[in-house]
């Protein structure tokens, strides 16, 4: 089904192509030119804060040919040392953890240029425009696709939390399990800083969220279900690759769900990154999880829309999706017109997404996981309408449905980023 929007006034989502095992790597100009002669994008116009052109990141992750990805943890300025995160300002907060990350990332094959999605946490809505210059600065202008949330951090004084997820030329052969599998001590969160997905096929969980008596008890009953969901799809905690949770008061609770999490494990030295994102909705918590699901199987379908047992499907969106083969499209995030109504943002953002996915000879239907951040009720409202409209009942991507503070962009209550699959 195609969505028309007339001169809609979201992120114009130009694309990228990461060019794996070609000994090289388009520009975002070069493919983005290719792309606007490919497909009739209606003319947009630039939002505050934010670039006209986004970069998409495309990896192949068949097993002959496909590239490995590299999910790294939450990372903070200083190591999360509050002595020295409390006389730092934004930009040099984000300037340490840009060096940082990117290092890092380097000693395995990878970085920060070639990166697929940058997920940047800022606590201040203002200093969007201040973190983003510094991270273009750094790359010399090779931007990743970018995806900022508002919200508190797991360390009070910290003003950005950034995380990501890179390609790199590791192999299953080159390199066996997580990466740099070693215990942070930093701001007491339990977790390699960085794990390894071999290329084959990747299994996304959408978020769960049990209630319970207070945020560990909801914690445990949510990793209980969890741990059932992984049965189902015969893995274990051990082929987790990254834990995010959506978590109410991060500077006060992130310790005690990160302990919950590292529970899972034996020995605690293998827990998979952690990412914390402030979330102001009706429960304490939710969950999701990027899975390794083992060699791609080219013989199945590209992709599975799978419903635990004891669990309801919904139209809207799927419990598990499984992708056993194909190309993986990473989105930035994409916000709706500054002061529209919710029903025209949601139109505008899942719309701009329709039509990326469309250069890469994929739909709708080849979404695979969404992260639907809203800031208000009405946004959530606006976006449910619209993905009855457009989703097949049948397959809807897997996704998290996160209340946040905001996005950074005066007059924009939604914001997206998805994940899909092309050929």
């Amino acid at each position: 089904m195609t969505l028309k929007i007339g001169n809609s006034r979201g992120i114009l989502l130009l694309l990228a192509l990461s060019l794996a095992g070609a000994g090289g790597r388009a520009t975002a100009d070069d493919v983005a030119a290719k792309a606007v002669e490919k497909v009739d994008q209606p003319e947009r116009k630039r939002l505050p804060g934010m670039y006209s052109i986004a970069r998409v990141g495309l990896l192949p992750i068949t097993a002959s040919t496909g590239r490995a990805l590299m999910h790294t943890e939450q990372y903070l300025a200083f190591g999360g040392a509050v002595s020295e995160l409390e006389g730092a300002d934004v930009q040099s907060q984000t300037e340490a953890i840009v060096k940082e990350l990117d290092k890092e990332m380097k000693y395995f094959r990878s970085g920060l240029g070639q990166s697929m999605r940058v997920n940047v946490c800022i606590k201040r809505s203002g200093d969007r425009a201040a973190v983003q210059e510094t991270i273009t600065r750094h790359l010399e202008g090779a931007v990743p696709a970018l995806c900022f949330v508002v919200g508190d951090l797991p360390v009070k004084e910290a003003l950005v939390g950034i995380d990501a997820v890179g390609s790199t030329d590791y192999t299953t052969e080159s390199y066996s399990g997580k990466a740099r599998p070693v215990v942070s001590s930093r701001k007491g969160i339990w977790g390699a800083r960085m794990a390894f997905l071999p290329a084959g096929r990747s299994i996304f969980v959408s978020g769960q969220s049990v209630k319970g008596d207070d945020v560990a008890d909801s914690a445990a009953k949510t990793l209980e279900q969890l741990g059932e969901t992984l049965k189902f799809l015969d893995r274990s905690w051990t082929n987790v690759v990254r834990v995010k949770t959506f978590l109410r008061n991060p500077h006060q609770n992130a310790k005690v769900v990160s302990e919950m999490i590292a529970s899972r494990f034996q020995p605690k030295e293998f827990v998979p990154p952690q990412v914390f994102v402030e979330w102001t909705g009706p429960h304490d918590l939710e969950i999701e999880l990027v899975v390794d699901g083992g060699a791609a199987m080219p013989e199945l379908p590209r992709v599975e829309f799978l419903t635990p047992p004891r669990m309801k499907a919904s139209p809207v969106f799927s419990r598990v999706v499984r992708v056993n083969h194909g190309r993986l499209i990473y989105t930035a995030g994409v916000t709706g017109g500054n002061g529209d109504d919710p029903l025209n943002q949601a139109k505008v953002v899942l719309g701009e997404i329709e039509t990326s996915m469309a250069v890469f000879r994929a739909d709708l239907r080849h979404l695979v996981k969404a992260t639907y951040h809203l800031s208000d009720a009405a946004a959530g409202k606006g976006l449910d309408e619209v993905r009855k409209m457009l989703f097949d009942p049948k397959s809807p991507p897997a996704a998290s449905k996160a209340s946040v503070k905001g996005f950074g962009i005066p007059g924009a209550t939604l914001m997206v980023d998805m994940i899909g699959v092309g050929p």
